[in-house]
């Protein structure tokens, strides 16, 4: 890809999600050094992660549920 297809994608990703913890650079970095396929992969476990963590708040603010 062109330069600017790379700035393109890197900025649309930032609109779709604008609370990701990346610069507009590192998704570039990220996506020009280990391609999309990378990328995506790196997005989904941080998601897991995310989700894994809102799950286990959820579970200690349920009254009965404190000390799993």
């Amino acid at each position: 890809m062109n330069e600017k297809i790379y700035e393109r994608f890197a900025e649309a990703i930032l609109e779709l999600e604008p609370d990701l913890p990346m610069t507009k650079d590192e998704v570039l970095a990220i996506v020009k050094a280990h391609g999309l396929e990378h990328f995506c992969r790196k997005l989904s476990n941080d998601a897991k992660e995310f989700i894994e963590v809102i799950e286990l708040i959820n579970r200690l603010e349920k009254p009965g549920d404190e000390y799993e």
